[in-house]
C-alpha cells in the first residue's frame, strides 16, 4: 500500500488508499466550472446566482435572478414565490413546506416543476449550467407555529387541503410538520431574498430534487453526475482528471424508499480526543456540510461521552420586541474550548483522510464551535463538520460510480 503523509499547521494527514481503487463504471470527461458571487470560501458560505421559473417576457433578466446558498446539508430547492414560478405554482396541486427548528420558523407552499439556471451572470443573459425541469419548493409564507392547547378536541384543528391565495388564512391550520402538535401563528408574506439550494445527498429526499444531478448535459449523458467543492469553487460533474489525488471512499446504496430511495449512503468518519486521556471516539455517518459554520457531534447513548468533554454555554436570545423581559437564554452543550481533536474520514480504523484542531483555534479548518446533540437510542452516530473542513481537504462526490472523495487542500489548514 502507498501510504504519504502531509503535516502542516493543524495537522493533516492524507492515505493514498482509495484512489487505486478499482473503477466500477466509467466517467466522461467533462466538467463545468461553476460561477459564485461569494469569496473567501469557506469561512464565508458558497452562493450561487440562480434563475427558478420562466420570467414574465416583461421582465428584466438581472432582476429575474437571485442569490442562493450552496447546502450540502439537505436536497433540494427552496425559493419564494414569484412572477416567474406563478404559473407552475397555478398548475401544482402537492404542498409542501419547510421548517427550521434554529429559529422555529414554517414555510409552507407548493412543490412546482420549474426550469432553472445555474450559474447566472450578472446581467442575467448567461448561465453556466441549465436544468430543464426540476421540482422545488415554491414558499409562499412565513410562519410562527405554536402548541395546540390541552383539552383541544381532535380533529377540530383545520388541516388545509389547498394553498390560500393569502397568508392570514394559514393562521391556527394545522403544522404539518409537527405530527399533529402545532398550529400557524402570524402568517407573513414571505420576504424576496428568502431560498436555500441543497445539493447533499443521504438526506432521506428523491435526488432528482437536487439541481447538482440533474444538469441537461448529465440527463444526456455527457457529463457524469457529482460535483468537487473546494476552497476556490464549486465544479459541477466528475471527470477521472478532476478526480486525481484524490482518496476515493466507495459508498454503500440505500434500500428503495417512498422518498425516491437508491440514494448513495454518507461515508463514515470518526471525531477523537487524542489528548483528553480517554480513548473515546464518536464514530458515525459523516456530513461534510456547507451550510453550517460549526460541527456537530451526535453521538449514541453507549458509551457516554466523558464529563470532561462537555461544557454547557447560556447564550441570551435576542429579543424581538425589544424587551429583553420577554427573552429566553439559549442553553448548548459544546467541546470545551482548547480541546485537541482529530477527525478522521473513512472506515474506522482505516481513515483515507484525517487532520487535527483545537477546538476556538485561530486556523481556517477549524469549526466555529463544537457541539453535542442527541445522544441516540442506537447507532448509527452522526458528524456534521460544517464547511470548514473544506479548508482542510477538497470534497467530492461521485453520484455515477458511488464515492466521496477527499484530497488535501492547496494551502495550509
Amino acid at each position: 500500500m502507498n501510504r504519504w503523509t502531509r503535516c502542516s499547521g493543524a495537522m493533516v494527514c492524507l492515505i493514498a488508499a482509495g484512489a487505486a481503487q478499482a473503477q466500477t463504471c466509467r466517467l466522461q470527461t467533462q466538467t463545468l466550472p461553476l460561477l459564485l458571487v461569494s469569496q473567501n470560501m469557506p469561512k464565508y458560505a458558497y452562493q450561487v446566482r440562480v434563475q427558478v421559473g420562466t420570467p414574465p417576457a416583461s421582465a428584466n433578466p438581472a432582476a429575474a435572478s437571485q442569490i442562493l446558498e450552496v447546502d450540502t446539508g439537505s436536497t433540494g430547492v427552496v425559493v419564494p414565490l414569484s412572477a416567474a414560478i406563478q404559473q407552475a405554482w397555478d398548475a401544482s396541486t402537492k404542498l409542501g413546506y419547510i421548517f427550521y427548528s434554529s429559529n422555529s420558523q414554517y414555510h409552507p407552499g407548493k412543490y412546482v416543476q420549474v426550469p432553472m439556471r445555474l450559474g447566472v451572470s450578472a446581467d442575467g443573459k448567461s448561465a453556466t449550467a441549465r436544468i430543464d425541469s426540476i421540482e422545488v419548493l415554491a414558499a409562499q409564507c412565513s410562519c410562527g407555529v405554536a402548541p395546540i392547547p390541552k383539552g383541544t378536541l381532535p380533529g377540530s384543528v383545520p388541516t388545509l387541503s389547498q394553498a390560500p391565495d393569502n397568508c392570514a388564512a394559514y393562521n391556527n391550520t394545522l403544522a404539518l410538520s409537527s405530527g399533529g402538535k402545532q398550529t400557524l401563528q402570524n402568517c407573513k408574506t414571505i420576504s424576496s431574498d428568502f431560498g436555500m439550494m441543497g445539493v447533499g445527498y443521504d438526506r432521506g429526499v428523491d435526488k432528482a430534487r437536487n439541481p447538482f444531478l440533474n444538469l441537461v448535459q448529465m440527463h444526456a449523458g455527457s457529463i457524469s453526475p457529482g460535483y468537487i467543492i473546494s476552497a476556490s469553487g464549486i465544479t459541477l460533474g466528475v471527470s477521472e482528471r478532476a478526480l486525481q489525488g484524490f482518496s476515493l471512499i466507495p459508498l454503500q446504496r440505500e434500500a428503495a424508499n417512498a422518498a425516491g430511495g437508491a440514494d448513495w449512503q454518507a461515508p463514515n468518519a470518526c471525531a477523537s480526543f487524542p489528548a483528553s486521556g480517554s480513548d473515546y471516539q464518536v464514530c458515525g455517518k459523516l456530513l461534510p456540510d456547507t451550510g453550517i459554520t460549526y460541527m456537530m457531534l451526535t453521538p449514541t447513548k453507549q458509551p457516554p461521552a466523558p464529563a470532561k468533554l462537555q461544557q454547557k454555554l447560556s447564550t441570551p436570545a435576542k429579543p424581538a420586541s425589544g424587551h429583553a423581559a420577554a427573552t429566553t437564554a439559549t442553553t448548548s452543550l459544546v467541546v470545551p474550548e482548547g480541546t485537541p481533536m482529530t477527525l478522521a474520514i473513512g472506515p474506522a480504523g482505516q481513515p483515507v483522510f484525517s487532520y487535527d484542531f483545537e477546538v476556538g483555534g485561530a486556523t481556517p479548518a477549524t469549526p466555529d464551535s463544537v457541539q453535542w446533540r442527541g445522544p441516540l437510542d442506537a447507532p448509527p452516530a452522526h458528524i456534521n463538520s460544517g464547511r470548514h473542513v473544506i479548508a482542510a481537504a477538497d470534497y467530492a462526490y461521485d453520484a455515477a460510480c458511488g464515492r466521496a472523495g477527499f484530497r488535501p487542500a492547496t494551502t495550509a489548514p
